[in-house]
């Protein structure tokens, strides 16, 4: 009986000892947190502005819109729609090309893991083609992924 007793006093410091597992905080995805049709308007920015490109290129294009969201230097940009569809912001929504392009695995994918995972932009908000100069002019250029060039 004192046998039993010993190993029950053992049993509860070891209890005593043992770490608190903690929970981990069950993440937001990028569906439980925009609507079906912001996304689909995301996915089709992204696949027009990166036709044929890199999920690396994707997701630097991604990274802008949601540095957007986060900026407060786009007061308007309060969600993926607002930030967009705003006038002279991205050329592929003026023209309408957004809603006609096939949507690529790739480009769901690069929009799901900037979501998740986060900036792959160095923080830029502007993005331009390799050939235009549009941006040069009053933001700072940080980098070039061989399709765009970043800016802040």
């Amino acid at each position: 009986n004192q046998e039993i007793m010993k190993n029950s006093n053992n049993i509860e410091k070891i209890e005593e000892n043992e770490p608190e597992i903690q929970q981990e905080e069950e993440k937001l995805t990028l569906y439980d947190t925009y609507s079906p049709d912001e996304i689909e308007l995301l996915f089709g920015v992204v696949e027009a502005e990166t036709r044929g490109c890199s999920v690396e290129v994707k997701q630097n294009v991604v990274s802008v819109i949601f540095n957007r969201i986060e900026s407060p230097r786009f007061s308007y940009a309060v969600d993926i729609k607002s930030t967009v569809i705003a006038p002279s912001q991205f050329s592929v929504v003026a023209n309408g090309s957004y809603k006609t392009v096939p949507i690529t695995q790739e480009t769901i994918d690069a929009c799901e893991y900037v979501f998740e995972y986060g900036d792959t932009a160095k923080g830029a908000i502007f993005f331009e083609n390799m050939k235009s100069n549009i941006h040069s002019g009053y933001a700072t250029y940080l980098f070039n992924d061989g399709k765009h060039k970043f800016f802040i």
